[in-house]
């Protein structure tokens, strides 16, 4: 388990908002599964076996998605099936961009959370 903090001004521009990162959702309590905002796929479906959504077209219809991967190599081809799923890829001999790519990610995530309304109950 690891915290990060981070300042999403449609969310809360005065505080930062705090996230857990999690490797597994094996322990989640059922009422955990509202607080969660994005899953990062691997592209394989054994990945969503104990989640509360084990397809993943449900899953991405109720969370932000994520799959990483190096720039120019094609994802499995499940993964652009999904739907809301954002592909986000590093440059292997561009390593200075790694910033850019985590801003566009960190946006994506404000996106979504503010479309799923985050930013008027919490």
């Amino acid at each position: 388990m690891m915290y990060i903090s981070r300042r999403l001004t449609a969310i809360n521009p005065l505080h930062d908002t705090r996230f857990v990162i999690v490797d597994s959702p094996d322990h989640f309590p059922p009422d955990e599964w509202s607080r969660v905002v994005a899953v990062f796929t691997t592209g394989q479906l054994w990945q969503f076996k104990s989640y509360k959504w084990s397809t993943p077209q449900d899953l991405f219809a109720n969370l932000k998605g994520f799959y990483v991967g190096w720039s120019g190599e094609t994802p499995p081809g499940t993964v652009a099936s999904w739907g809301n799923v954002q592909m986000v890829n590093i440059e292997k001999n561009r390593r200075f961009k790694d910033r850019e790519v985590m801003e566009g990610l960190w946006d994506g995530i404000e996106t979504w959370m503010v479309k799923k309304g985050w930013g008027a109950r919490r």
